[in-house]
């Protein structure tokens, strides 16, 4: 959502396959620290240490959503 593109996307889904089993996703220049942190703790490929797997308050507690009013929202 961030760049248009799922991260590991490929024309080719063998190859988009082996790149979410094998890579990191890869970020353009403009996707900030917090953005880039965020997105790679959610998608760490043990699901027992992605962000998250603890409750809500992970990810409600990233910088990325410090901007974010939960109780608004």
């Amino acid at each position: 959502m961030l760049v248009g593109l799922p991260p590991f996307y490929d024309v080719n889904k063998n190859k988009m396959y082996e790149k979410i089993v094998k890579s990191l996703p890869k970020f353009p220049s403009h996707v900030t620290s917090n953005a880039r942190d965020l997105l790679l703790q959610l998608l760490n490929k043990d699901p027992s240490k992605r962000l998250g797997a603890n409750g809500l308050n992970e990810i409600k507690s990233h910088p990325y959503c410090s901007d974010i009013d939960w109780e608004a929202l």
